[in-house]
């Protein structure tokens, strides 16, 4: 999740729909994304950008966009909730869309029901635990919301650079490792743990 991030025309409708006051879901903008729909718009993006697989770390992860537990399932309706939790949707990803998801979880044992090999970590040492986790779903069932959903569709968008680079001439400025201004225009890059120096 990346709490506070701008998010530009990005379509979120496969996870994010029936937001208060009508806002658009399948051209979504904001300069101030949450954690869940700025979850939804980076998965979005990578879709549009190709992406093989995702990798995802529950600790870094919103909450309610990883999962929605029976309970809260209970209490909020699924036409009150705006959220299609990624769980809904990951074999979906895989399956009709051949993308992979590498889910690193210590309390979200829900996942168990959708995942194709489960690898535990136990005492640093990896161990296949595949096996044994059928047998807990077996023995502790779940309802899993999966029914009823729309189609997951990827809108294919290319970046207008005429509306980006709008002076006279293209003016491109670095400021700081994770900062740079194209043309005015400031590109946030503090999500990218992989640049370290300003030269790149």
């Amino acid at each position: 999740a990346e709490d506070g991030r701008r998010v530009s025309e990005v379509n979120i409708t496969p996870f994010i729909n029936n937001l208060p006051y009508g806002q658009d879901t399948a051209a979504f903008s904001s300069d101030d994304a949450s954690g869940s729909t700025s979850m939804a718009a980076n998965i979005q993006e990578a879709m549009e950008a190709g992406a093989s697989g995702f990798l995802f770390d529950e600790d870094t992860c919103a909450t309610n966009f990883l999962i929605r537990d029976q309970r809260m399932q209970a209490l909020v309706r699924k036409d009150s909730e705006p959220i299609t939790p990624l769980i809904s949707r990951v074999r979906e990803l895989y399956e009709k869309h051949d993308k992979s998801s590498i889910l690193v979880i210590g309390g979200c044992g829900d996942y168990l029901n959708v995942a194709d090999q489960v690898i535990c970590m136990d005492q640093y040492v990896p161990k296949d635990f595949t096996q044994k986790a059928h047998e807990v779903v077996q023995s502790h069932p779940v309802i899993l919301e999966s029914t009823g959903l729309a189609p997951y569709e990827v809108t294919k968008r290319t970046p207008k650079f005429e509306k980006l680079f709008q002076g006279s001439r293209e003016k491109t400025k670095v400021h700081s490792v994770k900062g740079v201004f194209v043309d005015g225009v400031e590109l946030d890059l503090d999500g990218l743990d992989q640049l370290v120096e300003e030269s790149q």
